[in-house]
């Protein structure tokens, strides 16, 4: 027959136990069952299996006879929890892929200011050589002028 994962309290009324029964056994385990991502613990439940004679309580006269079909609403209501997750995963992707095509255009941003700034530079040596060479010139010039200038204001 085929198995269902159910959660803690719906496997463990099908089953006929209690939920802490139910924790506990999968803890020592009797019962097959799994973590979920958030820590709860999911149980595998056969659909056609009925109570074993240790999990139902002491009551002799309990049966799953006229109660509802607990797998089929188990089921159901892991469905709706798994479309839950399945919303908030689908809203929290496209706010990362917003994040992502800002971060993706911020980087472009980036290396077009970068090679702007190489670009500067590489004008800031150039003009800073021109004003070198310029200055060299006029040091040179200056000398000449004082010794041509000083020996006519002189006489």
């Amino acid at each position: 027959m085929p198995e269902i994962l159910m959660s803690l309290a719906d496997g463990a009324k099908a089953l006929g136990l209690k939920p802490n029964g139910a924790r506990s056994r999968f803890k020592a385990g009797k019962i097959k069952g799994e973590r979920d991502n958030r820590g709860r613990i999911l149980i595998w439940v056969d659909e056609a299996a009925e109570p074993s004679k240790q999990s139902v309580s002491n009551n002799s006269k309990t049966s799953l006879e006229g109660a509802p079909n607990y797998s089929k609403n188990a089921f159901e209501a892991h469905i709706r929890t798994l479309m839950t997750q399945l919303e908030r995963a689908q809203t929290e992707l496209s706010e990362l892929r917003l994040r992502a095509s800002a971060a993706d255009r911020l980087e472009a941003e980036i290396a077009g200011l970068e090679a702007l700034r190489d670009e500067l530079r590489t004008d800031r040596d150039h003009w800073r050589q021109m004003a070198i060479k310029n200055q060299a010139g006029l040091e040179a010039a200056r000398p000449l002028k004082r010794g041509l200038f000083g020996r006519l204001g002189r006489t």
